[in-house]
């Protein structure tokens, strides 16, 4: 069994196309730069000048490919170094202004933004100027409905093979088509991702942000991404109301996009059966409760202080949006954090901006459980599993039970390598489960930053971010010897 050959020409071609959209998001930094008249202009408009020769360069190196349709290996590479790409170009503002001069903490800290991780290297945010900060919160945004969804949307040049661009970043299980063809649904979904933005954006502005918070703070929102502009965060406010604001629109940003879609435009019977999203709402309440009760009980904060903390933070992270009212989670029993451990690894449903597990795989995995213990009993029984009333192949299954097979290991195994590092228990498995479901929040020393984590770690928090944000196979099949056999 041979090997196949690979059309590097056409990756590298299609990576030049797609910095072009870098470079003119790292413009639109530098328009704010220029608007503020501050010192991060230079570096900004420098960054969009190499990003956009290097897209050029690329795009020239790979034009002579000679086939035009990008087959599946293609696909998963060139969806995997995208995202690697937008993070060595990204991290340039950050370098060359001298305000993350180390490649480490740029690499480390432009991966969370794209990833929506949201995890930070920085101590103070607020000495940035407002081009870089606003440069963070549009780095999240774009890589919240995802950079080849954002591509496929705007520049018809890469619909070339885009089902399999869009199912290798899609975050699964499933992520219904709104139109049939497929460009199509990315521009309706990417229109309804601006409506909710800038919806947003007003609802913050209303509320007491300035204009540029909330436009950051709604970007970062409905990306799920979570970096702020403030150091202490949401807490920064205050505001019941900003709060109850941010919250509805996390909890929005983490539904399944088709389904809000369907919602939006009266088409209930779309979703009238949509079984993720009862579990996914019930979750929520169940495990905001027992936080909220908990909190009380140990005599922490009052009883409405208690639901204030205890539904913001258990929505935040499940969300894996990850903002904070307060750091002192960190202090709370192993019981109350344990909570929010578990609703990181949950996340929200599939097709949203949201990270984790997702909350359909949970529901399949525990419906396939309780499937194997009725053929315990009835051996010969054919027990299909069906979900939101139809029958779910096999093959989903099984792709379900290997992806939380993989997913835990990778868990295990690298919050062992953290530990011999020098990280405590709750730290390692804290910041692998933050990092592997894009949340960005950490335990023990590093709740408010990860400026003090070893380099070491730092790397593998970002190659964990990255696969989390790719769901786990798109990123592990490239050192699959098998997937370059035919």
């Amino acid at each position: 069994m041979g090997r196949i050959h690979f059309n590097g020409s056409l990756v590298v071609k299609l990576l030049g196309i797609s910095l072009f959209i870098e470079s003119a998001a790292l413009a639109l930094a530098s328009l704010v730069s220029l608007y503020y008249k501050e010192s991060d202009l230079k570096p900004l408009l420098l960054s969009t000048c190499i990003t956009a020769a290097g897209g050029l360069l690329m795009y020239l190196t790979g034009k002579s490919s000679q086939r035009n349709s990008i087959g599946k290996r293609e696909g998963f590479v060139f969806v995997s170094s995208v995202w690697v790409v937008f993070t060595i170009f990204g991290m340039l503002p950050f370098m060359l202004s001298g305000y993350i001069p180390n490649v480490t903490n740029a690499f480390f800290e432009t991966m969370a933004g794209f990833t929506t991780t949201g995890s930070t290297i920085l101590t103070d945010i607020e000495v940035l100027p407002h081009g870089l900060l606003f440069w963070r919160s549009l780095m999240q945004w774009m890589g919240g409905l995802g950079i080849i969804l954002l591509s496929l949307a705007i520049m018809p040049l890469l619909n070339l093979g885009n089902f399999q661009l869009f199912t290798a970043e899609s975050p699964g299980p499933t992520y219904d088509k709104l139109h049939p063809r497929l460009t199509s649904t990315a521009r309706i979904l990417w229109v309804l991702y601006i409506i909710l933005t800038l919806s947003e954006t007003l609802a913050l502005k209303f509320a007491g942000m300035s204009l540029f918070d909330s436009a950051c703070h709604a970007l970062t929102t409905m990306s799920s991404g979570g970096f702020s502009t403030k150091n202490a965060s949401i807490a920064h406010w205050n505001s019941p109301l900003i709060e109850g604001i941010i919250l509805v629109f996390m909890f929005l940003a983490s539904c399944n996009f088709p389904m809000l879609y369907w919602l939006f435009t009266g088409k209930l019977s779309k979703i009238r059966h949509n079984e993720e999203f009862g579990l996914y709402a019930f979750t929520i309440a169940i495990i905001a409760l027992m936080l909220a009760s908990g909190l009380y009980a140990a005599q922490t904060y009052e009883m409405g202080h208690s639901i204030r903390i205890g539904l913001f933070q258990i929505v935040s992270f499940i969300t894996t949006t990850g903002y904070t009212t307060t750091t002192e989670y960190v202090h709370w029993s192993p019981y109350l954090w344990s909570l929010l451990m578990i609703v990181m690894m949950i996340g929200g449903m599939a097709g949203s901006t949201a990270g984790g597990i997702k909350v359909a795989r949970m529901h399949v995995a525990l419906k396939h459980a309780r499937n194997e213990m009725k053929r315990a009993i009835h051996p010969t029984a054919i027990i299909p599993i069906r979900y939101n009333g139809k029958p779910l192949g096999n093959h989903i299954v099984l792709n379900i039970m290997g992806f939380l097979i993989i997913y835990f290991v990778l868990i295990l195994a690298s919050a062992l390598f953290l530990m011999s590092l020098g990280l405590h228990f709750e730290e390692a498995i804290g910041n692998v489960i933050s990092a592997l479901g894009d949340v960005g929040p950490g335990f023990g020393r590093y709740a408010s930053h990860y400026a003090a984590l070893p380099d070491a770690a730092k790397w593998l928090q970002s190659f964990l971010m990255l696969v989390g944000r790719l769901e786990i196979f798109t990123v592990l099949l490239l050192i699959y010897p098998a997937f370059w056999r035919d």
